[in-house]
């Protein structure tokens, strides 16, 4: 295989992976994390909240760190002059990397070589090969060959790291009685799995750290456009601030002078507690219902970015057939 270019595409990468800066599709691992929520995990009403972004990103690196370990353990084959790399010459150097998390070592126990992975998580085989080609070393590939058994055991190990992760989120949102699964749920599940101070752990946290930045700039953009369109004054909302921090207090010192009160008064707390549980049951359908909507919102304007690809591309052929 040839020395090939930066840019790798899945035909066109659509905009949801464009925009952080990611090659494998992001929205085939957003179907992903709600199908394993809702079959195994028995979750029907979670919300993603750029947790998708975050998870693919971990796929890349899984895919690089794994090709990069065994290259580093192999000769070049005497009759191609290459490297060539199976799911054997793959396991054999997970096995005597001392560096190896525990985790990898649990994973190859459930290998199964004649099974196809691809059909569990769904990343395009051409897409994989040419991003481990042209991103796995800096000065591209062209020394190393894939088989497709390679490309089997990769996609096996990138489908037990993502279950892993997504399994762990699931107990940090149930802790924190979240309603979503976001980019920051799956960053500490990911440092909980895979120690952050080792090399992988470390690769990982960074990888996931970029996307978010890049999400989190992303958001911030959208916002100051969203208030040039409606007129708001960036002060006003300091001061709304401020006054909500106010009231809050004032609520505690409420509280606090209620519990001196006689007996009549507990009561009445009481029922205000219950009235109060009310109103977070109720503030939580409505979190759950507008995350939904921002989710639904995000999906309509990738659909459009890609759209208007797609109308400047033909503009781009028609203009390109009329010089002809």
């Amino acid at each position: 295989m040839g020395k090939k270019d930066k840019i790798v595409e899945e035909k066109k990468l659509n905009n949801a992976t464009s925009r952080v800066g990611l090659n494998f599709n992001v929205r085939r691992t957003a179907d992903w994390i709600r199908t394993f929520l809702k079959t195994k995990l028995k979750l029907e009403e979670i919300g993603l909240r750029n947790a998708q972004s975050a998870l693919t990103a971990i796929d890349e690196i899984t895919a690089i760190k794994l090709i990069k370990m065994t290259k580093m353990m192999l000769k070049k084959d005497e009759t191609t002059g290459l490297y060539t790399i199976t799911d054997k010459t793959i396991i054999d150097a997970m096995r005597c990397n001392l560096d190896t998390p525990v985790f990898y070592e649990y994973a190859l126990k459930k290998y199964d070589e004649k099974q196809n992975y691809n059909e569990n998580i769904k990343i395009d085989i051409n897409t994989l090969t040419k991003f481990i080609e042209s991103h796995a070393f800096e000065d591209g590939n062209s020394e190393i060959q894939l088989t497709s058994e390679c490309i089997n055991f990769i996609m096996y190990m990138i489908l037990q790291t993502r279950i892993a992760i997504i399994e762990q989120t699931f107990y940090f949102i149930g802790y924190a009685k979240r309603v979503s699964v976001d980019d920051r749920a799956i960053l500490y599940a990911c440092d909980a799995i895979f120690n952050p101070t080792t090399e992988l752990g470390k690769d990982y946290h960074m990888k996931i750290e970029e996307v978010r930045k890049i999400l989190s700039n992303l958001t911030k953009k959208k916002k100051e456009e969203e208030k040039k369109e409606n007129g708001e004054d960036e002060e006003e909302e300091d001061n709304d601030d401020i006054d909500d921090v106010d009231e809050e207090e004032n609520e505690k010192e409420n509280e606090e002078e209620d519990e001196e009160k006689d007996d009549d008064d507990k009561k009445k707390k009481k029922n205000k507690k219950i009235k109060k549980t009310k109103k977070d049951d109720d503030e939580k359908e409505d979190e759950k219902e507008d995350e939904k909507e921002d989710e639904k919102e995000d999906e309509k304007e990738d659909e459009k970015e890609d759209e208007k690809e797609d109308e400047k591309e033909d503009v781009k052929k028609k203009k390109g057939k009329k010089h002809e």
